[in-house]
């Protein structure tokens, strides 16, 4: 199923069902970029291979802060009570793009190989720009939250005074004290004016009346500032009392309201990934230090500098991580899969499907999958797409368990891969 801006929300509950039932959730993401560099490092006390190993990470850590995901795919991988396996695949584009209202600017890098590459294989990135779903990272969030609080904050009194400016002031509100209270009475006047030397004295005036008279409202002249009732209170019934400070807070009430709704669908796919952290799940992956790194970044706004903090951030997020990039790499029992081939995820899923056929040591869950209701629609998606990489990944998992005895299983769990390294 494909999720965009115009249905995220309606199928926001049954996203939540999905997560919360999978007993492992494929992921595959693709980028809008890919640096390719490693990193020089001079300790020349170090191994070699670990000079490599953290060039290689610091270059995809650089690159996962600085490029952006288009578009996630997630397979929900669940079983049934007669053994039978279920994966249901989820393709969601995300657009970089956020409300004008926000007032939020964000850059946004696509690297041109990539931009190349994906054009060739059918991305639409019209789409992906004007119907995603829209996201903030945890970063992003408590940055506006901040602003907004900010705008609407009431004002505080003007302190940053010298003495002349103090007296002034005093003078001024004893001054507009005076004037309220003849207010109504006959021969007073509807308003008052406060003559001012300087721009500086000006704004002191507008403070004092912003903070301290909510009924009142000050409009700045050539040499003098002047006082009238806000039109809100004339508007009131005489009964009332200081009703301009009533209708000032609700206004600004309604504005703040409106804000923190807007902010909140602003966060957008954030919110299920918050959800997917919540229930820490088992992850599968092809080849996904990539994957990991990238999602982090995006919907966290920051990574861990060196790859044990983010291994530690793993562990305390998700149940486990299964990449199947190491298991048919390193496990015996699926040596007959690569041959001495590609571990490419496409090759591997059309070998799987091929042996799944072929072999009677399997039981009937994988060929329930080829048989499945999901399985003519990922045919005629494109490779790279999302949602297809993550359901292939799901498949190609799925061989694995049903295949092997599962005798390194555990071994071979939370072990991700990165540039012929396997790293634990």
């Amino acid at each position: 199923m494909e999720v965009n801006g115009d249905n995220f929300a309606r199928e926001f509950s049954s996203l939540q069902n999905e997560i919360e039932n999978a007993a492992y959730i494929a992921i595959d993401c693709e980028f809008s970029g890919l640096l390719g560099k490693i990193k020089d490092n001079q300790n020349s006390t170090m191994n070699e291979n670990y000079i490599s190993f953290i060039g290689q990470f610091e270059g995809l850590r650089e690159s996962a802060l600085k490029y952006s995901i288009l578009q996630i795919g997630l397979t929900f991988i669940s079983f049934t009570k007669d053994g039978l396996a279920s994966c249901t695949p989820y393709t969601f584009n995300l657009t970089p793009l956020t409300d004008t209202n926000l007032f939020f600017r964000r850059d946004y890098c696509i690297e041109t190989s990539t931009l190349a590459f994906l054009l060739r294989h059918g991305f639409d990135f019209q789409k992906q720009l004007d119907k995603g779903v829209p996201y903030l990272s945890r970063t992003e969030e408590s940055y506006l939250y901040k602003l907004t609080k900010h705008k609407f904050k009431p004002e505080k009194e003007f302190i940053s005074l010298d003495a002349t400016a103090q007296s002034l002031v005093r003078e001024t509100k004893a001054q507009i004290e005076k004037w309220r209270s003849e207010l109504g009475k006959e021969g007073a006047c509807n308003y008052l004016n406060v003559d001012t030397s300087n721009r500086y004295y000006q704004k002191a005036v507008h403070n004092l009346v912003e903070s301290q008279y909510n009924d009142l409202q000050s409009v700045s002249k050539n040499s003098f500032v002047q006082i009238r009732v806000s039109e809100s209170h004339n508007s009131r019934t005489s009964e009332r009392q200081n009703p301009g400070a009533d209708s000032i807070d609700s206004r600004k009430r309604t504005f703040y309201e409106k804000s923190v709704q807007l902010l909140d669908e602003a966060v957008g796919f954030r919110k299920l990934w918050d959800y997917l952290l919540s229930k820490r799940k088992r992850i599968v992956c092809h080849n996904g230090l990539a994957d990991l790194m990238y999602l982090f970044s995006v919907f966290e706004g920051t990574l861990p500098e060196t790859y044990n903090d983010f291994k530690s951030l793993l562990h305390t997020s998700f149940s486990s991580v299964h990449d199947t990039k190491v298991l048919y790499s390193k496990s015996p029992d699926l040596q007959h899969v690569i041959d001495n081939g590609s571990s490419n995820l496409q090759a591997l899923v059309e070998k799987v499907l091929v042996l799944s056929t072929e072999s009677s040591r399997l039981c009937s869950r994988l060929s329930s999958l080829d048989r499945g209701p999901y399985s003519i629609m990922m045919i005629t998606k494109n490779s790279h797409e999302a949602g297809k990489d993550a359901y292939d990944t799901a498949i190609a998992f799925l061989y694995y368990l049903n295949y092997t005895p599962h005798s390194d299983i555990e071994e071979l769990t939370n072990i991700l891969f990165l540039k012929g390294q396997y790293l634990l």
